[in-house]
């Protein structure tokens, strides 16, 4: 019997897509299936205002 990869949003940061691809371990197009079922949650994102003040 087979196990089946789950692939969790836990596993798919950046930095282990990148080197999951150059591993061989992820194609670039079940990558692409993967982020083709992701919802579009733009909408949700708020700004965010940084102020640095410089010390002397």
């Amino acid at each position: 019997m087979v196990k089946e990869q789950k692939s969790t949003r836990e596993e798919m940061d950046k930095r282990l897509l990148e080197n999951k691809l150059r591993q061989g371990l992820m194609s670039k197009k079940k990558l692409s299936e993967y982020l083709a079922t992701l919802p579009d949650l733009s909408a949700n994102a708020e700004e965010v205002v940084v102020v640095i003040e410089e010390r002397k």
